[in-house]
């Protein structure tokens, strides 16, 4: 490489490097490198001046200014979308970041809980009836929540502030976490936490209208599962399938009793 196409190559370094910097503008760092192995840096030795003549002659220069650090030179979000972040495990993450693991029993069995709360002003409301029912779900599966109710809550608040999303629906899912295969809970000692913002239904000045269909499924009397808001909804999913299937827009689930 001549000295025309080097000093080229320093221009468009540093043309990358700026366009990074414009258009991902929360990374802190943007290192990228030229990956030429005729090329070397000689820091202000060499002005810009021949950069024309480099994309044109040597287009692969271009094509190897590569970013080291993922994610640090990103498209600009498309109009109307937003990154969205989930909270899990006391982390702040872009939710196609936010994973968890295939051996999770919530993914697994269903073993978890689940409660959907409703933002308003950035206040997730009702918070204590929804904590106090998660604790007793909690307390009857013997999994441990891993947050104070009040700690949470401002995590709550803090993922509403940083999606700008005041109005919102909050779910908040426990799971007993990942562990051995099989039922047995044993050795599954380190439960998951997720929380995630979702776009709250308009508030019509009248109350909505809508048509039910009965399940044809029948809840069970007795069981103490029933009064925990578990993970596994098997039967609401089917019931909501079937009503959907009627030309309806949800389900109503009686007991084998035929009451409500």
């Amino acid at each position: 490489m001549n000295r025309v196409e080097r000093s080229g190559a320093v221009f468009m370094m540093c043309a990358v490097r700026r366009l990074c910097h414009e258009g991902a503008a929360s990374v802190n760092q943007h290192l990228i490198r030229l990956r030429d192995p005729d090329w070397t840096s000689r820091g202000s030795a060499f002005r810009p001046t021949g950069h024309r003549a480099v994309a044109r002659q040597r287009p692969e220069l271009v094509q190897r200014a590569v970013i080291l650090r993922a994610g640090a030179c990103q498209a600009p979000e498309p109009a109307g979308q937003t990154r969205v972040l989930v909270f899990l495990n006391g982390r702040f993450l872009p939710e196609e970041q936010a994973v968890v693991s295939v051996f999770d029993r919530g993914f697994l069995y269903g073993d978890g809980l689940f409660e959907t709360l409703r933002v308003m002003n950035g206040v997730p409301l009702q918070w204590g009836e929804h904590w106090r029912r998660l604790g007793r779900g909690a307390d009857a599966l013997q999994i441990k929540l891993p947050f104070t109710s009040e700690s949470l809550r401002a995590e709550a608040r803090e993922l509403s502030r940083r999606n700008g999303l005041p109005e919102a629906i909050l779910r908040l899912t426990l799971s007993r976490g990942p562990g051995p295969r099989g039922y047995s809970p044993r050795g599954a000692d380190t439960p998951t936490l997720v929380m995630s913002l979702h776009s709250a239904p308009a508030l019509g000045s009248t109350a909505p209208q809508w048509k039910l269909h009965t399940a044809s499924q029948r809840v069970p009397l007795g069981d103490a599962l029933t009064t925990c808001k578990s993970a596994n909804k098997l039967l609401h999913v089917v019931a909501r399938a079937e009503a959907e299937a009627a030309g309806a827009d949800d389900a109503l689930l009686l007991n084998v009793r035929g009451e409500m």
